[in-house]
């Protein structure tokens, strides 16, 4: 089952989020591997939310958020939004979101 103490000892970070009405908010960096160890390539958001449904009790879901730019004309832009399931591990969260960046020709942070 997923925590949030799984997330922060893997090395994401806590933080508020103002635009998502989310519980908790994780963010990690992820750095390039080459030409410049110190360029961000991207950011893995996962949001945590409690729905307390009346009649049905306490519902939870967690959600994988990444924005990135992309090298490509026509479609320069990327924003990934997924549902992600309390069995995941956060080794298959990163592992997904290192997928999702490199299949759709992300491109790392300018400087």
């Amino acid at each position: 089952m997923l925590t949030a103490e799984d997330l922060l000892a893997a090395g994401f970070k806590e933080f508020k989020d103002s635009f998502k009405n989310a519980t908790r908010c994780f963010q990690k960096r992820v750095w390039t591997d080459s030409p410049r160890e110190d360029q961000t390539a991207y950011f893995i958001n996962v949001y945590y939310y409690e729905i307390d449904i009346p009649g049905t009790g306490l519902r939870t879901s967690w959600e994988l958020d990444m924005a990135f730019d992309r090298d490509s004309y026509a479609f320069p832009y990327c924003w990934i939004n997924y549902r992600i399931e309390p069995f995941a591990s956060v080794e298959f969260i990163e592992k997904m979101a290192r997928d999702i960046f490199t299949s759709n020709n992300g491109e790392p942070y300018g400087d």
